[in-house]
């Protein structure tokens, strides 16, 4: 299945497979925007995902609903 995310949709973060402050886990399950898209060197994605009081973070798309 492929799966397409632009800038713009709302998202659901799922989960988060990095090491990151322990505030952050309190975003998981929580709607977030995408805010923009990067690709890393190894050509894996990841999102940058902003909450509703503005936190920003950068996520891998497994780690979406």
């Amino acid at each position: 299945m492929l799966l397409s995310f632009n800038v713009g949709d709302v998202i659901r973060l799922s989960e988060i497979l990095n090491r990151i402050p322990e505030e952050m886990m309190d975003y998981i399950g929580d709607k977030a925007i995408i805010k923009g898209k990067k690709i890393l060197k190894n050509n894996i994605m990841v999102l940058l995902i902003e909450f509703k009081n503005y936190a920003r973070i950068w996520v891998f798309i497994k780690e979406l609903n």
